[in-house]
């Protein structure tokens, strides 16, 4: 089994936007918590076999999918975040759409049966409804309506009115891009390694 992760890789303005402020991050407070990982947002992530097994079934699911905009309204901050060990976790919030939501689906569809049968179940909040199910079924808590789509910065371990915090939260934090595929990642802590991307509407994928 592999813990693998699907992306949307951000360009243009977002995706520069991302690095200058997880650089500047990695600058004032080395070693916080998903500032070394690529810019991305996450549509499924979890225990799965390993990705030679379903590529092709991801890469037929997607032929149904084409570019569609994303748009980033404003930053949002998760405060406390428990998944990241209770810093203030910055993101560029991204404004929801019937398209992005679909795509979310069409990739934990395409996995859901590929899923690691010994994952450990969801605990604490994440083990009550509706991340339970979702969990169940797909092996990542937050397929669905109730997740949030996002492009994270960093989780910062500091105090809540920390300058820090404020000035990576106050900057030019609308963007928008066309996405025209995903990415499929290895996932080992901290260490992200892109293994392959799939490109909407049944183009073949290309390797790094």
């Amino acid at each position: 089994m592999k813990h693998v992760g699907i992306f949307i890789e951000p360009n243009g303005s977002l995706a520069a936007a991302l690095r200058s402020l997880k650089a500047e991050v990695g600058r004032q407070l080395p070693a916080q918590p998903y500032c070394s990982h690529p810019p991305h947002s996450t549509l499924i992530a979890g225990n799965f076999q390993p990705p030679n097994l379903w590529r092709e079934q991801l890469a037929a699911a997607l032929k149904t999918e084409s570019p569609f905009t994303v748009c980033t309204t404003g930053f949002t901050i998760f405060h406390d975040d428990t998944l990241a060990g209770g810093g203030h976790t910055v993101a560029f919030k991204v404004e929801p759409s019937p398209e992005l939501f679909a795509l979310q689906k069409c990739c934990a569809d395409a996995l859901k049966s590929w899923r690691a049968p010994d994952a450990t179940p969801a605990a604490g909040w994440l083990g009550r409804e509706p991340f339970r199910s979702s969990f169940s079924e797909y092996g990542f808590p937050f397929v669905g309506a109730h997740w949030i789509p996002h492009f994270t910065v960093a989780s910062l371990k500091v105090a809540k009115d920390s300058p820090l915090l404020r000035a990576i939260s106050s900057g030019a934090a609308r963007h928008e891009f066309l996405p025209d595929r995903v990415s499929v990642w290895k996932i080992a802590g901290d260490l992200h390694t892109k293994l392959f991307e799939v490109p909407f509407s049944g183009v073949d994928g290309k390797m790094p």
